[in-house]
């Protein structure tokens, strides 16, 4: 049986937000240096990895008990608007949408994007 994990990850924050455990994690379709992490209290954290691997760059705290979220697939048409969905304990549902900024533009912009993440992870 092979598998296809490498020996050891490309990275690893320990304790990610408030040492809360993470319930779920999420990359974006359109941005490889952009991931969502659900955790315990529910907060869904959104890390840019190009702004920075220190802190989220957005975190939204929810009243509510969050079950699951997910993000809306790419079809490659500009227009389109990144959304997440997040669904509630209570049966809801609740969409947003993103800022811009987390969606790539065309196809360069999220190869250079990609290339920096490579690069970023290889440095570590």
């Amino acid at each position: 049986h092979q598998t296809t994990l490498t020996e050891r990850p490309l990275i690893t924050w320990t304790g990610t937000v408030d040492n809360q455990p993470v319930k779920r994690v999420i990359w974006s379709p359109s941005r490889p240096c952009v991931f969502f992490i659900l955790d315990k209290v529910n907060r869904v954290h959104l890390w840019d990895l190009g702004a920075g691997d220190i802190y989220p760059a957005h975190t939204a705290q929810f009243p509510a008990d969050i079950n699951s979220i997910s993000l809306n697939c790419e079809t490659g048409d500009p227009r389109q608007r990144q959304m997440l969905a997040v669904g509630f304990q209570d049966a809801r549902v609740e969409i947003y949408h993103l800022k811009e900024d987390y969606r790539a533009v065309d196809d360069e912009t999220c190869d250079l994007e990609l290339d920096r993440f490579l690069h970023y992870v290889s440095i570590i």
